[in-house]
């Protein structure tokens, strides 16, 4: 009797044990950040974005990719393939409302974050 009780106590702590070094480590969720070309204007912004993601959202890491620009952007994000993309106002607009250069597919899930990276006339 006794000997299967030391039994059980040594099987119940190794479990503790392994359960204690196997637990699952805090997920990071990734989101992508869709700029332009490495010489535009919109990527050291993204790269800015990422770096305050890291430093104040816990548990969240951001990733810039160098895309197309603004004329690819919406069309990123609108499908999922990025999380935040940078556009001008015009294009945003037309991506919205699916007319102009986005007259095959209108994006109407697209929000705004932010507005004024570079004037840009609405047409």
């Amino acid at each position: 009797m006794k000997r299967h009780y030391v039994w059980t106590v040594l099987l119940s702590l190794l479990l503790v044990a392994f359960m204690a070094t196997h637990a699952p480590a805090a997920k990071t969720q990734f989101i992508s950040i869709a700029t332009a070309t490495m010489g535009g204007s919109y990527y050291p912004i993204g790269v800015g974005f990422a770096e305050a993601i890291k430093a104040k959202v816990p548990g969240v890491e951001a990733k810039v990719e160098v895309t197309g620009g603004a004329t690819e952007n919406p069309k990123l994000v609108g499908s999922g393939d990025s999380d935040i993309g940078f556009t001008n106002a015009n294009l945003a607009y037309n991506a919205y409302t699916g007319t102009g250069i986005f007259k095959a597919k209108k994006y109407d899930k697209l929000r705004l974050l932010f507005g004024g990276v570079a004037p840009a006339p609405c047409t």
